[in-house]
């Protein structure tokens, strides 16, 4: 009579669900690391209600655009007030 052997090969589930649970674990801590400040995760920050507007009002007149600069160092090549040329 022969014998009859099998070679039964063991499945990778075992090493599959380890893995996925890895996965998951470090989503989860990832989650709680990266949520917001609060009471808990997903809990938004500041009161809902509540809004901050500042507004600023530009307390000097800008200069007229066809103004000279304040200081050219003395190189200007328009004339001046007075009808004169630049030298």
């Amino acid at each position: 009579m022969a014998t009859e052997i099998r070679n039964e090969k063991s499945g990778l589930g075992g090493i599959y669900f380890v893995l996925g649970a890895v996965v998951v674990a470090l989503g989860l801590v990832l989650w709680f690391v990266m949520a917001p400040t609060g009471d808990g995760p997903g809990v938004p920050t500041g009161d809902a209600n509540s809004t901050s507007v500042t507004i600023e009002s530009q307390t000097t007149a800008p200069a007229p655009a066809d103004s000279a600069p304040a200081s050219d160092g003395g190189t200007s090549a328009q004339g001046s007030a007075s009808g004169g040329t630049a030298n």
